[in-house]
């Protein structure tokens, strides 16, 4: 017969282990997530829509919770896709939308001068037009 003891110590040992590995698991995936989220802020900063890369982290996170730890890393691995795929567009995206801007900062600024010009010219040709047909008669 044997003894119970070296049964519990292995039981204790596989337990422990098991929990070195989630802790280990949950480190790699800080790391990682906190990696993602500084590769999405550089891209927010320059204005490039971020919501599916943000929606996948967020998945693989709660994945990772329930212990799904397979799934949490291939979605892990769909958003580093998606990060790769939006930082290779990110500088049209960046040149795009400043391009954007100062077409209309400089619409804007142009407004008042062109309202300055071509209103008057407008209601002096309009006048003309609308009494051209009128007969001046001498008294």
């Amino acid at each position: 017969m044997y003894s119970k003891v070296p049964a519990i110590m292995l039981l204790l040992l596989i337990t422990s282990l098991l929990g070195m590995l989630n802790i280990a698991l949950g480190k790699d995936l800080d790391a990682v997530i906190a990696e993602y989220i500084e590769r999405v802020q550089q891209l927010e900063a320059k204005h490039v829509d971020t919501h599916s890369v943000v929606e996948k982290i967020n998945e693989a996170v709660m994945a990772y919770e329930q212990g799904d730890y397979a799934r949490a890393s291939s979605i892990l691995g769909e958003a580093d896709s998606l990060l790769m795929e939006l930082e290779k567009s990110s500088q049209q995206a960046y040149i795009f939308y400043t391009i954007s801007k100062a077409l209309s900062v400089a619409v804007l600024a142009l407004t008042p001068l062109l309202v300055y010009i071509i209103l008057p010219r407008a209601y002096v040709y309009l006048w003309f037009k609308t009494r051209r047909k009128w007969i001046v008669r001498e008294y």
